[in-house]
C-alpha cells in the first residue's frame, strides 16, 4: 500500500530559484527515508540547484518533509549541477555532480548534514585526467555509509568514458581517489560511466557502456 502524504512543487519557492523551470529533473531519497533531494539542473541558466528536505515528526502519519538546505555548487551558468547525485543511507552525506562545469570537464561537490538538519559544503572533487568533454559527475553513486563514492565521466577520451572510485576514511580528510577504471574494450563512443551503481556495503560496482547492444561491467572492490 502506498500512502501519499505530500506533493512538493516549485510553487513553494519565491520564484528566484525556479525561473528556468526543471524542478524535479532528478530525485533521491536516503535509505532510511529521512532525507529527500530534488534537483533542478535548469535553474539559473542551467547552473543547477538541489533542494534538501528532512522529515520531521515522530510518527508515520505526522512526519513531513521540510526544506532544510539549498545546494548551489558554484552557480556557474551551464554547469548543470544536479544531473547526477547520491545520498548516504542515513542522509548525512550528499554528493552532487556538475557535469558541464569547467568546459564540460565536470566537478563533484560533497555536503555533510549537521545537527540542525542543514547541509554544508565540505569538498569539491575533479577528474584527475581530462581528455576533452569528460562530463565527470554525470553519474554518481555512494555506498550506504558514505565512505565510498563512484563518479562517471562518460565523455572522457573521445567518449570512451571513465569511472572514478573514491574512498573516505571518515577521519576528516575527505574523499581521495582510490582508482580509475577505463572501458575494457576501449573503443570510442561507448560512454563508459554514463550510469553507475554501488552496493550498500561499497564492495560491488556496476558501470554501463553503450557498445553494440550495450553491456554492463561489474567489479568486486577489495579494501
Amino acid at each position: 500500500m502506498c500512502v501519499p502524504f505530500r506533493n512538493i512543487s516549485n510553487r513553494e519557492f519565491d520564484g528566484d530559484e525556479e525561473e528556468d523551470g526543471g524542478f524535479g529533473s532528478a530525485v533521491e531519497v536516503s535509505g532510511d527515508g529521512s532525507t529527500l533531494l530534488i534537483a533542478n539542473e535548469d535553474a539559473k541558466d542551467k547552473a543547477g540547484v538541489v533542494y534538501a528536505y528532512v522529515r520531521n515528526g515522530s510518527t508515520l502519519w505526522g512526519r513531513r518533509f521540510e526544506q532544510k538546505s539549498t545546494l548551489w555548487g558554484r552557480r556557474i551558468p551551464g554547469a548543470e549541477f544536479g544531473e547526477g547525485m547520491s545520498i548516504s543511507y542515513d542522509g548525512g552525506t550528499v554528493v552532487v555532480g556538475a557535469e558541464d562545469e569547467a568546459d564540460d570537464a565536470g566537478r563533484g561537490y560533497v555536503y555533510e548534514r549537521h545537527d540542525s538538519g542543514a547541509f554544508q559544503w565540505s569538498q569539491m572533487i575533479a577528474p584527475s585526467v581530462v581528455l576533452g568533454e569528460t562530463n565527470f559527475g554525470e553519474a554518481v553513486a555512494m555506498s550506504g555509509n558514505g565512505a565510498r563514492v563512484a563518479m562517471g565521466g562518460p565523455r572522457h577520451g573521445d567518449r570512451k568514458g571513465m569511472a572514478y572510485l573514491y574512498d573516505n576514511p571518515r577521519d576528516g580528510s575527505g574523499l581521495s581517489l582510490a582508482t580509475k577504471l577505463s572501458p575494457p574494450a576501449g573503443s570510442a563512443g561507448g560512454r563508459f560511466g554514463k550510469f553507475i551503481a554501488l552496493s550498500g556495503d561499497g564492495k560491488v560496482m556496476a558501470v554501463s557502456e553503450f557498445q553494440g547492444n550495450g553491456v554492463v561491467h561489474t567489479y568486486d572492490i577489495f579494501g
